[in-house]
């Protein structure tokens, strides 16, 4: 379980770097790389702990 929430984590972090890249002047991937990186901080701070 937790191997596999690191997993979704990294993926999730790999998307928000490729939305943070390409948002410029793009107000949706902007928003999306932000709720992204929420749930990314989440799962990655779930899979620590």
């Amino acid at each position: 379980m937790a191997l596999r929430l690191k997993q979704m984590a990294q993926a999730v972090a790999n998307k928000t770097v490729v939305i943070d890249h390409m948002n410029e002047g793009n107000g949706l991937r902007w928003v999306a790389g932000k709720r992204l990186g929420f749930m990314g901080q989440q799962a990655i701070v779930s899979g620590r702990l």
